[in-house]
């Protein structure tokens, strides 16, 4: 149904739900043109770099994630869910300081009413990143 209400307003809320819906769907490459193009129309809008962030993400372009996190986290994201992929980007890239930053703050945050992740996951990461409980901002 977003496809169909696509052709008829381009947005930034379509695209930002639109792109979210085709990354939750699997197909990572074809998002990915989707989200560029998303990106290119707004890319101030919160849900954009993030459905782009979360792209990179997802494609081992980790480096390219950590740019798209890097201008999303500024903007103070309201769920865990961008904390949370940041810090396995980081982790990624061998900055576990950094990444112990983002999990703190991905613990301290709700999680998105549709995602793709568990709060069990967020606190597996902060283990393995060697943050506890108490030190949860």
């Amino acid at each position: 149904m977003l496809e169909e209400v696509f052709e008829q307003y381009k947005n930034s809320l379509v695209y930002g739900n639109l792109g979210y819906f085709k990354l939750l769907n699997g197909d990572f490459e074809s998002a990915l043109a989707f989200n560029q193009e998303a990106y290119a129309y707004n890319g101030d809008d919160k849900t954009i770099v993030d459905n782009l962030a979360y792209n990179y993400y997802m494609l081992g372009q980790l480096e390219q994630a950590e740019e798209m996190f890097a201008l999303l986290i500024p903007k103070s994201p309201k769920f865990a869910d961008p904390h949370y992929f940041y810090a396995l980007t980081l982790e990624k890239l061998g900055k576990l300081d950094e990444a112990a930053e983002q999990i703190q703050i991905a613990q301290s945050k709700d999680i998105a009413f549709i995602t793709p992740i568990i709060r069990a996951e967020i606190d597996q990461a902060a283990l393995r990143l060697n943050v506890s409980s108490e030190e949860v901002v």
